[in-house]
């Protein structure tokens, strides 16, 4: 599970990167999204390819309300694809 959260961190760094234009340097656990300068327009852009890369949906009213930092986001994003992969029926 934890080489699966480092490709879900990195992965999620990149798309920030490529939709935001974010030094990618700058994104550490810490970082605001608000330092980050990432405005509504680039949210927007970002959520909708997180939700085609992973192919799930994220709540912009509950789920992201309070969502702070870019490690806040990266903990949600493992916690939404977990649950999709528990959520999936057996083969």
């Amino acid at each position: 599970m934890a080489d699966e959260n480092a490709g879900i961190r990195e992965t999620l760094r990149a798309l920030i990167v490529k939709e935001s234009f974010v030094d990618e340097n700058k994104l550490v656990e810490d970082a605001t999204l608000e330092s980050l300068s990432i405005d509504s327009l680039d949210m927007s852009m970002i959520m909708m390819a997180i939700e085609e890369k992973f192919d799930i949906y994220l709540s912009v009213d509950t789920e992201l309300d309070g969502i702070v930092t870019f490690g806040e986001l990266v903990a949600l994003l493992e916690k939404k694809v977990s649950q999709g992969i528990a959520e999936q029926p057996a083969k």
